[in-house]
C-alpha cells in the first residue's frame, strides 16, 4: 500500500513539473505580435555571407529573455523557400530594443518574427 502511495506522489510531481515547464515556454504563441515588433532585412556580409540583421522592440514592460526568432527566406513569388529558428543572446529589455544578426540562407527577401520567449518577472528595465 505505502508503495502504491509513494508511486502515486512521483506521478504526480513528475506531472505538475511538466506541467510548469509547458506553461513557461511561449512556442509560437499566436498575439506575439502583441508584445514584440520585429524590425529586419537582409545583409550581404563579406565573411559570413547571408545574414538578417535588426531590432527585436519588446512593447511590454518586464524584461523578456531566450527569445527565438522565425525567419523565413521568401523567392520573388512570396512563397517560403527556407526556414531558420534561431535563439537570440541576451535580454531584450522592456519597452526596450535589442539587436541582432542571424546566418541564414539566401532568398530574395526574409519574413522575421517571434517564435518564443520568456518574461522575467520581477525584472525592471535593463
Amino acid at each position: 500500500m505505502r508503495s502504491r502511495i509513494g508511486i502515486a506522489i512521483v506521478q504526480l510531481a513528475i506531472l505538475l513539473s511538466a506541467a510548469a515547464t509547458a506553461a513557461a515556454q511561449n512556442y509560437g504563441i499566436s498575439g506575439a505580435e502583441r508584445y514584440f515588433r520585429v524590425e529586419a532585412e537582409g545583409i550581404k556580409s563579406k565573411r559570413w555571407g547571408p545574414e538578417v540583421g535588426g531590432y527585436i522592440y519588446n512593447d511590454y514592460g518586464s524584461p523578456a529573455t531566450n527569445v527565438r526568432l522565425l525567419i523565413e527566406g521568401q523567392d520573388a513569388s512570396g512563397a517560403t523557400v527556407t526556414t531558420v529558428v534561431a535563439p537570440i543572446v541576451g535580454v531584450v529589455p522592456g519597452n526596450n530594443r535589442l539587436y541582432f544578426e542571424v546566418r541564414v540562407p539566401a532568398a530574395d527577401t526574409y519574413r522575421v518574427r517571434v517564435l518564443s520567449w520568456d518574461f522575467i518577472r520581477g525584472g525592471g528595465a535593463m
